[in-house]
């Protein structure tokens, strides 16, 4: 297997930067290759100001300073990633930006480099298309904040091989870091979960009239910290399109399709939540919901919502995706919970679950609350 010790980042915004922190704080060689000059000389400065404190308040020696700075090469060209023995992209989610970068990457990174992908949506064989030596490909989908959220998918394909996967799971062992090992067909199993929950939502505020305010309120108090559609704003309503449009392509339903209808419209209108000010919430000086009437169903729709997600969770355990345990740890670590779906299901007990699907499916009509098997 290859011995993983330098590690090389393509994309220097959100997550590019947060990937690449995590690696400096172990101290292991980094470069980091940015879109632009301009871009190269602010995270220049930002790494020199960084090391600058770490000097003045005494906690390294002002002639290691140089040394410090070599451990951390920020370019804007891919010859930088010569040397490199893993190489991870962090850019938009774009397949054709994606494609492009790791075509033009081959030429540069060493020959026995492992070149990997943070998608969180696109398929590694659709990324690495135009790459010829596709064994040595993979997909990495680290969760934000990635120094925090100690989680991460490493998904493989086809033309992956074993002595990668590996490499990549030996490496970010040895790190303490906990990761789930999934084939393509299985990725972004951390975001696939939430659909069904996500798609019933929807459904309840449109179809029934339920504000997005008393749904996130319900689920923040029972469920979620980060409530069901305040999430979407806090990612970005064009991110979430564009991840759940991939999710369901993968297992297509009617019961996504008002939720990537409701999300195009809105994208398609500029609200994309946090970023711009406006999404489902307002985020000017005037705050709330997109006007819809409290309900006082919302309350019972948490079942609904609590079911849907936790039969999610059981589908793809059912299908021996991942393990229980995987998922219980993997769920609680990226929600910020205290239980994953599965003790979540034992605290609750199979049968309420198994009423609440009924309902959704009764309610919805959608075969997708047909409950896993798991569930009894």
């Amino acid at each position: 297997m290859k011995n993983i010790r330098k590690i090389g980042i393509i994309g220097s915004g959100k997550m590019g930067s947060d990937i690449a922190s995590l690696f400096e704080e172990r101290e292991i060689p980094l470069v980091m290759v940015t879109e632009n000059s301009a871009e190269k000389e602010r995270h220049e400065s930002l790494r020199d100001r960084r090391l600058g404190r770490l000097v003045k308040n005494g906690l390294i020696a002002a002639d290691e300073l140089d040394k410090k700075k070599g451990g951390f090469i920020v370019s804007d060209n891919f010859g930088a990633l010569a040397g490199c023995d893993l190489v991870i992209e962090a850019v938009p989610e774009a397949a054709a930006l994606k494609q492009d970068i790791f075509g033009r990457v081959e030429k540069f990174a060493d020959s026995g480099a492992i070149l990997a992908t943070n998608s969180s949506s696109i398929d590694p064989s659709v990324v690495f298309a135009r790459v010829v030596k596709k064994d040595r490909c993979a997909g990495l989908h680290f969760f934000y904040p990635a120094r925090l959220k100690n989680i991460m998918e490493l998904i493989h394909f086809s033309a992956t091989s074993s002595e990668t996967v590996g490499s990549i799971s030996e490496f970010f062992s040895s790190l303490g870091r906990r990761f789930i090992t999934l084939p393509e067909s299985e990725g972004f199993i951390l975001n696939r979960v939430f659909l069904d929950f996500q798609a019933l939502g929807f459904w309840l505020h449109l179809e029934r009239g339920i504000s997005v305010t008393a749904i996130d309120n319900a689920v923040r108090k029972d469920l979620f910290p980060d409530g069901l559609f305040s999430f979407f704003d806090s990612v970005g309503l064009d991110v979430m399109l564009s991840s759940i449009r991939e999710y369901a392509r993968k297992a297509p339903s009617e019961l996504y399709r008002p939720m990537i209808a409701g999300l195009g419209r809105m994208t398609a209108a500029g609200m994309l939540g946090r970023k711009s000010g406006r999404g489902f919430y307002d985020y000017g000086p005037e705050s709330g919901d997109m006007g819809a009437v409290e309900n006082p169903d919302a309350a019972s729709a948490l079942d609904l919502l609590r079911a849907a997600y936790i039969n999610g969770a059981f589908r793809f355990i059912e299908r021996k995706a991942c393990t229980a345990e995987e998922m219980d740890y993997s769920i609680a670590e990226y929600m910020g919970v205290d239980a994953g779906p599965v003790a979540l299901a034992a605290s609750l007990g199979h049968e309420k679950i198994l009423a609440g699907l009924y309902r959704a499916r009764q309610m919805t009509g959608s075969d997708n609350f047909i409950p896993s098997a798991l569930l009894g």
